[in-house]
């Protein structure tokens, strides 16, 4: 009997340790997942935020820069506008040839410099003086790549003129001129010539007519 009583002791001395191993198993479970496991996917993910990375896993690379050209400019260009103007009414004869008015002189107030370009063969500016009126003397300024090349008519043709461009070598001037008993406002009349840039002469050469009571005109190329 007493050696059945302390296997008996002996068995639930041994369940009682298994069932606290078993307690403590379930507690440690309880504390949580591993510190460390948990830390690892934030350092891989910041690692994955501080690399310049392609989505192939390739290093992205900064656009190639194209060295500066070192071909000329193809365009030959001179002065702009203004410095060219200038330069033109330096050059070119007085508005009249009379001495007495010798005190009248071109403007550079109220040029058109619409038809000038520093980069083209052949262009125009149109000029005319100081304090004038609708008939007074006007003058068709040409220029070769920005330079003063020579004027439309010497002496200069009263009334302001109609110009266009024909073609890149060729621009057409109309003068204004009043046909029989009409007013100086009214100039209904045209004489039409037209002036073409020689590129060997280096000059240009006029074709056309001036109005009937400038027929002594000559061209003023230089």
């Amino acid at each position: 009997m007493t050696a059945m009583k302390g296997r008996a002791m002996r068995g639930g001395k041994g369940l009682l340790a298994l069932v606290v191993a078993g307690v403590l198993a379930l507690t440690g479970c309880a504390d949580g997942p591993d510190e460390e496991a948990l830390e690892r996917p934030e350092a891989e993910e910041t690692v994955a935020e501080r690399s310049p990375e392609s989505d192939e896993g390739e290093p992205e690379e900064s656009p190639a820069q194209e060295p500066p050209s070192t071909e000329p400019d193809a365009r030959d260009c001179g002065l702009e506008a203004s410095g060219a103007l200038d330069d033109a009414l330096a050059q070119m004869p007085p508005p009249f040839e009379d001495e007495h008015m010798a005190d009248v002189a071109w403007s550079a107030e109220y040029a058109d410099t619409e038809g000038y370009d520093p980069c083209e063969p052949f262009t125009w500016m149109v000029v005319s003086v100081e304090g004038g009126t609708v008939s007074s003397p006007s003058q068709v300024v040409f220029f070769h790549h920005g330079e003063y090349v020579g004027t439309a008519a010497e002496p200069a043709i009263g009334f302001w003129p109609e110009v266009e461009r024909v073609d890149e070598l060729t621009i057409r001037v109309a003068f204004r001129y009043p046909e029989d008993d009409e007013a100086n406002a009214e100039a209904s009349g045209r004489a039409t010539a037209e002036y073409t840039w020689d590129e060997p002469a280096g000059t240009f050469t006029m074709s056309g007519e001036f109005p009937p009571y400038a027929q002594d005109a000559e061209v003023g190329n230089r």
